[in-house]
């Protein structure tokens, strides 16, 4: 594990309290402005902020991340899948 992955991965339970919100107008942009709706990549997710507000606009998004702990912290939504990568 890097130690990237490692630093977020322990404080992966107060990461999202931390975490500013992206503002909604940013996924409806990004949905105006996608040719297709089908799926989306969140690299790097954390516990999944982006990833969750990606599902309202796409039929399903690929979570991933490097650490186990963040993707473990993530919330269960039937559009996203969790990977460890």
């Amino acid at each position: 594990m890097s130690d990237i992955a490692r630093l977020f991965g322990n404080r992966a339970g107060a990461y999202a309290s931390f975490r500013p919100q992206y503002p909604p107008a940013l996924f409806d942009w990004l949905a105006a402005n996608s040719p297709a709706h089908g799926r989306a990549l969140d690299i790097a997710c954390g516990n999944g902020q982006a990833s969750i507000a990606l599902a309202a606009h796409v039929d399903q998004v690929i979570g991933t991340d490097p650490s186990a702990a963040q993707i473990a912290a993530a919330p269960a939504h039937p559009r996203v899948q969790w990977r460890v990568e």
